[in-house]
């Protein structure tokens, strides 16, 4: 029965791969099913990892470099309301939403369920711990990051 569902889930994970040809030529490792919310401002690198249960909203764009992991359940938006005048315009229909690119560098682990708001730019060699909410750019290369919002707990060589 076990390996009966292996095959089943390999099945579904190769057919989601074929049926998106933005994925193919990027020895992209697909575990569970992404979804990707407008894949022709989805840009990634080579050797990237898509986890089960990952959003990738992708409105504004979205840019992963090359061996980028994006685990479980993560969150990346890329568009939201805009939040500055709510008090005054709690009316939904004279609501602005901002979109903003999200950049994640080289070599990023987003551990699972971090999210990343839009307009982020997240420096190569980075670790985001699970659970993080990333509200600001993360700039210092090669850190552990973590927390709400992110912010740098080490870094990685020490």
């Amino acid at each position: 029965m076990i390996m009966i569902k292996r095959i089943f889930n390999k099945i579904k994970r190769l057919a989601y791969y074929y049926s998106h040809p933005f994925l193919w030529g990027k020895n992209v490792q697909i575990n569970g099913i992404p979804t990707i919310g407008n894949p022709k401002s989805f840009h990634l690198g080579k050797h990237v990892s898509l986890n089960d249960r990952c959003y990738i909203q992708s409105v504004g764009g979205v840019k992963l470099g090359n061996y980028v992991t994006i685990s479980y359940g993560v969150t990346i938006l890329t568009s939201g309301l805009d939040s500055k005048d709510y008090p005054d315009t709690c009316n939904c229909k004279n609501r602005k939403h901002l979109v903003a690119p999200v950049a994640i560098g080289d070599g990023v682990w987003l551990c699972a369920k971090v999210t990343v708001t839009p307009g982020i730019t997240i420096a190569p060699g980075i670790i985001v711990a699970a659970g993080s909410v990333v509200t600001k750019d993360l700039d210092k290369e090669g850190w552990l990051y973590g927390g709400v919002p992110a912010k740098p707990i080490k870094p990685l060589n020490k």
